[in-house]
């Protein structure tokens, strides 16, 4: 049997338990604790059966020895326990990945699991075709493009709701235009992709475009990458969507 422990049990945490209850009927891998704040310690037991510890300290959750520690809890909590699960010698698989759009903390991670022999597992989330990405490195990759589109009022409480009007929008607006790094530390909720496509090493500073879209169009997520010689190839995985016209933030 493998033992887990999870980081945080908000939202992502229990789609995490349900999955995992949904696809591993057998119980060859159970949840051994989880990490929350001491607020939330209360709601959280009543949450799991007696199986489960319920912790509000990262010292005791490592003390629980799972064979890997998963992160649920977002950027912040893979910058202050990260380093802490690494060095213990255990494995730590990062849901919130731009985090590590910070140069220092994806630097504090890289060491620490040097250190220990362990690994930082990122897994691939709503992108698929990581491993094909590293390949394309090795072939001469230099660039990437990521493009996401999301409704309009999940940019709420983002820097794009201080310059556009996101409850009327209508029209598929550029909300942002920049480097990966520099998206993820803007949009922490909504540009865990951006260092996803960022970590397999030659894309780590590219562009990284978000489109709001109108409310007649599916999201999309498209991408293209650049050698020197020319060669392009582009993803794209809502065919039926044209380009969309720009509207540039107003000034």
């Amino acid at each position: 049997m493998k033992r887990i422990a999870l980081i945080g049990y908000g939202a992502i945490a229990r789609i995490a338990r349900q999955k995992l209850a949904e696809h591993d009927p057998d119980g060859t891998v159970r949840i051994a604790g989880v990490l929350v704040r001491p607020g939330h310690a209360d709601a959280t037991r009543a949450a799991f059966d007696g199986g489960t510890a319920v912790v509000t300290a990262i010292d005791a959750l490592i003390g629980l020895a799972p064979d890997l520690v998963v992160e649920c809890a977002g950027q912040g909590a893979v910058a202050e326990y990260g380093e802490a699960v690494l060095r213990a010698g255990l494995d730590l698989m990062v849901i919130s990945t731009g985090a590590l759009a910070d140069d220092a903390v994806r630097a504090r991670l890289a060491d620490a699991a040097r250190a220990a022999g362990r690994q930082v597992i990122l897994p691939a989330g709503a992108i698929a075709g990581i491993d094909g990405l590293n390949a394309l490195r090795i072939g001469g990759l230099e660039r990437v493009r990521y493009i996401s589109t999301k409704p309009p009022l999940a940019w709420q409480g983002t820097p794009a709701a201080e310059r556009f009007d996101l409850a009327t929008l209508v029209e598929r607006t550029v909300l942002y235009t920049g480097p990966a790094n520099e998206a993820a530390r803007l949009y922490p909720k909504n540009a865990n992709l951006a260092a996803t496509w960022r970590s397999p090493g030659s894309a780590w500073r590219t562009p990284r475009y978000n489109w709001s879209p109108t409310r007649r169009w599916p999201p999309t997520t498209w991408a293209a990458s650049r050698r020197r010689d020319g060669w392009e190839n582009w993803w794209w995985n809502a065919a039926t969507c044209p380009p969309p016209a720009i509207r540039r933030p107003r000034r």
